[in-house]
């Protein structure tokens, strides 16, 4: 046999593993030249090289003996079924797979195998499934939500029923809500979900400590919940992290409920609330954003007001004082779109200038700093920023031609521009021009291209980037990863 006659296991963009037993090993040591690889026979002892070149020895037609690498020397002998272990390539201590196959097979015999796979994080963005009409995303905490027109899907951690499918399982594949096929739009948070249905009914699920799912209780909901009657909804704020929630009604009217520890919520108190509350009598709110513990946003005609935590002057008013009401932050009437991170937040001013304040130990701000700021500062000097969207402590940004920046923290690869470096000012994810949607989870991030296409990058531990539908085979070996 040839090496052509054996199959790879795709474990990573930069990864192969080549599955080789019993077999005329010529020609594999030349396959595996440059690349990072392991190869293995019956027992493998050892692990994924996160680094370096792999030199092989094959010696023995029945058992494999790997020796040398680029930074290290090991010994690795088969013998009886196959164990294998893998590095994480954002964090190379970390073992992420240990699974039992049947090399005689052209398929994993192990659950645990393909779990790894699925659960692995990514630096660069990589498709969710085949479908090219996926309209709208949002990252959580540790779980995914997105919308086919009229479905729902949602992915990753379940631990408080934020998936909707009446248990606590996790999923690393999407799957769909069902419960109507009228959905417009969707938000994920920590471990709940909201959604909007058409003609602008407002849902809820998953977890509820602090009445977040403003249903008037703090039981946990496995199923979408309907909240109130109204059907006059028409945008929701909340953050991957926290548990506060502010939409608005039409024609302006703003509301709030769940954890006001800082008085987030914008009731000028600190008491939660698990069910909607009006803020205040005016009518001319026109979107709003929830950072962990903050919230900002526009009324007509582009004013900008926060109110809540302002440790870190996330704020914006110049101050690192607390309110429970909103302020307006500054004098203009300029503002067009805004996001919030964690502790930071962004916004664009017309004609499409971006500004962004508060925290900033990763350079989540864009300004080429990691110096925090209680006012915004603009970010670069460019006028035509479309789109933004908050992660943890990293942002993520669209121009008017399409193509995709990123810049913050960068220690799950959730910037998706291939490292695991953090960037204090935007960087290209890839030369792509076709990106229409983006969204910012605490670790991760995912993004639409024009045809419909949905990619994720980041954090994957939950299986939140949707990746368990994809083959952990191919029936060819692929050399050009």
């Amino acid at each position: 046999m040839t090496l052509s006659n054996y199959q790879i296991q795709t474990i990573d963009l930069d990864y192969l593993a080549i599955n080789i037993n019993d077999a005329n090993y010529t020609g594999v040591a030349a396959a595996v030249t440059n690349r990072k690889t392991v190869i293995f026979g019956q027992q493998l002892l050892g692990s994924l090289y996160p680094v370096g070149n792999i030199a092989s020895s094959l010696v023995n037609q029945q058992n494999l003996l790997l020796t040398q690498t680029d930074n290290d020397s090991t010994n690795i002998t088969g013998v009886g079924p196959t164990a294998v272990f893998y590095k994480s390539r954002v964090n190379p201590s970390q073992s992420l797979i240990r699974a039992s196959f049947n090399l005689l097979e052209n398929t994993p015999q192990s659950t645990a195998w393909q779990q790894s796979l699925n659960q692995a994080s990514r630096s660069s963005p990589i498709q969710v499934g085949t479908s090219t009409n996926w309209s709208r995303v949002s990252c959580g905490y540790y779980h995914t939500a997105a919308i086919q027109p009229p479905s729902l899907y949602a992915w990753g951690l379940n631990n408080g029923g934020e998936l909707g499918q009446n248990n606590l399982t996790n999923s690393s594949s999407p799957l769909q809500v069902f419960w109507s096929n009228a959905w417009t739009n969707i938000y994920a948070g920590n471990q709940f979900t909201i959604g909007i249905q058409s003609p602008g009914t407002l849902w809820a699920w998953g977890y509820s400590n602090n009445g977040q799912l403003g249903l008037n209780t703090v039981t946990p909901q496995l199923l979408p919940s309907k909240i109130g009657q109204l059907n006059i909804w028409t945008s929701i704020g909340i953050n991957g992290l926290g548990s506060s929630v502010l939409g608005i009604q039409s024609p302006g009217t703003l509301w709030a409920w769940g954890n006001n520890n800082y008085g987030q919520l914008g009731t000028s108190d600190q008491n939660n609330y698990s069910s909607p509350v009006l803020i205040g009598i005016i009518t001319t709110w026109t979107s709003v954003a929830c950072g962990y513990q903050h919230a900002v946003a526009l009324q007509s005609p582009g004013t900008l007001w926060a109110w809540g935590n302002n440790g870190s002057g996330q704020l914006g008013n110049n101050t690192t004082t607390n309110f429970s009401s909103p302020v307006q932050i500054g004098v203009l009437n300029t503002w067009t779109q805004i996001a919030a991170g964690n502790y930071h937040t962004v916004a664009i001013q017309s004609p499409g200038t971006l500004w962004a304040w508060g925290y900033n130990q990763y350079g989540q701000l864009g300004n080429n700093t990691t110096t925090n700021f209680s006012s915004p500062v603009q970010v670069g000097a460019l006028s035509t920023w479309t789109q933004i969207a908050g992660g943890g402590y990293h942002t993520v940004a669209l121009l008017s031609n399409g193509t995709l920046w990123t810049w913050g923290w960068n220690n799950y690869g959730q910037l998706g521009n291939n490292t695991t470096t953090n960037f204090s000012s935007p960087v290209q994810v890839g030369t792509l021009s076709t990106w229409t949607q983006v969204s910012g989870g605490s670790y991760s991030t995912a993004a639409i291209q024009s045809l419909g296409t949905l990619w994720m990058w980041g954090n994957n531990g939950s299986g939140q980037l949707g990746l368990g539908q994809y083959p952990a085979t191919v029936s060819k070996p692929i050399y050009g990863l």
